[in-house]
């Protein structure tokens, strides 16, 4: 009796007919107090505007006692760009993602991922 093969198929590479949602990339600015205001004020300046393919991720909070564990919501898949630091911020559909890690795609420079998780404030408390 012959041996069964099994044709594998080739993984999906990334299209840039896949990227159909329009993002903003923006750089955070931090401005010095004026003369009656307290402190520093934090503001975003948009650097580029670019077409991304945008996928959720799993997205999970581990509570261990002491600090919460955040993993990336959404991936956002980008033509390649060497202005992404970390201070970049992606804004998609009005809201703000705050960069967790980037990846760039196989090595080639040529497409660049984006793992981002909704930006909001930074203290864990519930309500002041």
């Amino acid at each position: 009796m012959p041996v069964r093969q099994i044709q594998r198929r080739k993984l999906r590479k990334i299209s840039v007919g896949d990227m159909r949602d329009c993002v903003s990339l923006e750089e955070r600015g931090i401005k010095s107090p004026t003369f009656d205001s307290v402190g520093f004020s934090e503001g975003y300046t948009q650097t580029a505007k670019v077409f991304a393919k945008v996928e959720t991720e799993f997205n999970a909070r581990v509570f261990d006692g002491v600090s919460i564990d955040e993993k990336p919501s959404h991936k956002f898949t980008i033509r390649f760009r060497d202005d992404v630091t970390n201070e970049t911020r992606v804004r998609w559909k009005g809201v703000l993602y705050r960069l967790v890690r980037t990846d760039d795609y196989e090595g080639r420079e040529e497409y660049l991922e984006l793992y981002g998780m909704i930006d909001g404030d930074e203290t864990k408390e519930a309500a002041q």
